[in-house]
């Protein structure tokens, strides 16, 4: 499989390690993504307010979000509030390193299929999420 990762940080309020990001992403589609196709993912780190825009133009909620996917045939744009993860890591008391690497892992599993619209479809994607980032730990 031939993967084609690029990430961006177009919210100057926040440093995000870019690097980091697509190997989070890389990562995460070595675990599941088996077919033997080429793979194309845009991640773009911005703000709320930008995400929000998005949100209300492409999905009709006019509220904030942290993670956005647009899925594409060979792959996904999928944008992150890096703003949102700075609030939340303060909230959950975790680093704002744990809510992006969070963030890109639930972006990637939006692109391979996985839904959280309901309970059990958001529970089963959260344990996916705590297993990845625990092995990330390991490695």
């Amino acid at each position: 499989m031939k993967q084609s990762i690029k990430a961006v940080n177009i919210n100057r309020k926040r440093k995000v390690s870019t690097a980091s990001v697509k190997k989070i992403a890389g990562f995460v589609l070595r675990k599941f993504y088996k077919k033997r196709k080429e793979i194309i993912l845009n991640i773009i780190l911005a703000s709320d307010s930008y995400l929000k825009r998005l949100n209300r133009i492409y999905k009709s909620k006019n509220r904030l979000t942290d993670v956005l996917c647009f899925p594409m045939d060979k792959g996904a744009d999928i944008y992150i509030s890096s703003d949102r993860a700075a609030v939340n890591s303060k909230r959950f008391g975790l680093s704002f390193k744990h809510e992006i690497y969070l963030y890109t892992i639930h972006g990637v599993l939006h692109m391979l299929g996985f839904r959280d619209n309901t309970k059990s479809q958001k529970k089963r994607m959260e344990k996916v999420e705590h297993r990845l980032l625990e092995e990330l730990r390991d490695i």
